[in-house]
C-alpha cells in the first residue's frame, strides 16, 4: 500500500520472490531502492536460508551504485551488544546474544557495507 504521492515517485517495482521484493523511488534527496524482506526464522534449514541470502545479495547487486539504498524487512535476527568485529556494521544496541539469523545478517551487513539501524 501506498499513499498518492508515493504512486507518483514509484519509478518500479521487482518481486524477486515470495520473501523479496525492491521498489525504486524519486525523492528530495536521491533515487532510493527499498529491499523489503522477510528471512526464514532461525530454526528454518541451513539451505533455505543460504537460498534466502543468495537472492538477497542479488537484489542488493542489481541496486544501481548512486541510490540511496534502504534494506527493511523482518531479518529474524538477533545482533548482539557487543559489536566486536563489526564496529563499522552495527552500533551497540544489540538485544544481548547474537543467534545465527543475527551473524548471517551481521556477515551480509559487512559484505555489503550496510549499517544496521534500529
Amino acid at each position: 500500500m501506498l499513499t498518492s504521492q508515493a504512486v507518483k515517485s514509484l519509478i518500479g517495482r521487482n518481486p524477486i520472490s515470495s520473501r523479496i521484493i525492491t521498489a525504486r523511488f524519486h525523492t528530495n534527496i536521491a533515487l532510493a531502492t527499498f529491499i523489503q524482506c522477510y528471512a526464514p526464522t532461525n530454526e528454518s534449514d541451513d539451505d533455505a536460508k543460504a537460498a534466502f541470502y543468495v537472492r538477497l545479495q542479488c537484489a542488493t547487486d542489481g541496486v544501481a551504485k548512486k541510490d540511496l539504498l534502504l534494506l527493511l524487512g523482518d531479518l529474524n535476527a538477533k545482533v548482539k551488544s557487543d559489536n566486536t568485529s563489526f564496529e563499522t556494521v552495527m552500533g551497540e544496541q544489540g538485544t544481548g546474544k547474537m543467534n545465527a539469523n543475527g551473524q548471517l545478517f551481521a556477515d551480509f551487513c559487512s559484505f555489503n557495507k550496510l549499517v544496521i539501524w534500529r
